[in-house]
């Protein structure tokens, strides 16, 4: 063998052992186990991950998650057994490593086991300091199969008791995004007010006799744009527009001489012009629509919606995705 083979030969096992000794030659692992031969490298992860006082030396490996999952990296192994050992877990590049986990004794006697939820593709550092030992030892990673979720618990609700009876609506009249409680009469409109930390305070709105009460249904949209919610009452013989004043204080009535037995009502930007236009079911004739020109103003339209009559029920939604609105019927 020449000098220069012998000296090669004999610095090879110098390099294997210095390979872990700090976080740029950090030794890449997958699941599985492994033996620490000793604690000697020059370098200790910082911060302290598992703070029971600090160390001289450390041994490093870097683990890539193959998924998302649970890791495990631990030393209480029987192999172990009377050893005595410490672990930290880091995310981060080297010189500004950011702690995941850490044990110092949560095995068996002395012995280390740390638990992290890892992302596909991140790399982990994991290192063993010597701040009790400096003797080797075994340890093992897993990807473990994280438990099911717990079962759903039963929802429960509060109940809160009104002041006003009659029909009801659920809708946001003034446009601050919590939704009140509406009570439509013949001569005034109750609304109770959500409030923002919870609860309903009633106001009710006097106005003249409607000509057609919501016997059948109601429907409520800001028709005009002022920032305050219309509605549609769907009577026996017609529908009546309630118009929301500029300060939402007041409503006023808006007529069509049509003969219309409602049944449901809806708001609905019919003809996809952004405009909110209103349509009704007719119970023993042709189903009506009321167009929006931009301004607030309402034209009456009848056909071409459903069958020639008795429709009872009606839902609008883009069911075919093609960007406007289509109508569903039924008895």
């Amino acid at each position: 063998m020449t000098l220069r083979s012998l000296l090669f030969a004999l610095l090879a096992p110098c390099l294997t052992i210095q390979a872990q000794d700090d976080c740029n030659s950090a030794l890449a692992i997958v699941a599985g186990t492994y033996t620490v031969a000793g604690i000697d490298g020059p370098e200790i992860g910082l911060p302290y991950c598992a703070n029971t006082g600090t160390a001289t030396h450390a041994e490093w490996y870097i683990y890539t998650a193959p998924a998302d999952t649970m890791v495990r990296v631990t030393t209480d192994l029987s192999t172990n057994l009377g050893g005595d050992t410490r672990i930290h877990v880091y995310t981060g590049s080297c010189g500004a490593l950011t702690c995941v986990g850490g044990d110092d004794d949560g095995g068996s006697g002395y012995l280390s086991t740390v638990d992290f939820s890892a992302t596909a593709g991140t790399e982990y550092h994991i290192v063993f300091d010597d701040r009790w030992s400096i003797a080797g030892f075994d340890f093992q990673v897993s990807e473990l199969v994280p438990p099911p979720p717990p079962p759903p618990a039963p929802v429960t609700f509060t109940s809160t008791t009104l002041s006003s009876s009659g029909p009801l609506g659920i809708v946001d009249m003034d446009d601050d995004d919590l939704d009140d409680l509406v009570v439509p009469g013949t001569t005034f409109l109750v609304i109770h007010k959500q409030q923002p930390g919870g609860g309903f305070v009633a106001t009710t709105i006097n106005h003249p006799g409607v000509s057609h009460s919501p016997s059948w249904s109601m429907a409520a949209g800001d028709i005009d744009g002022n920032g305050y919610t219309d509605l549609i009452y769907g009577g026996g013989s017609g529908a009546s527009f309630m118009m929301a004043g500029p300060n939402g204080t007041t409503y006023s009535e808006v007529n069509f001489p049509q003969y219309i037995f409602c049944q449901r009502t809806n708001m609905v930007d019919i003809n996809n012009d952004g405009h909110l236009d209103a349509f009704s079911c007719h119970d023993v004739d042709a189903n009506v629509y009321f167009l929006n020109d931009g301004f607030g103003n309402l034209t009456y339209f009848q056909g071409g919606l459903g069958s020639t009559c008795g429709n009872y029920g009606s839902i609008w939604t883009d069911y075919d995705n093609d960007g406007d609105m289509d109508c569903f019927v039924a008895k």
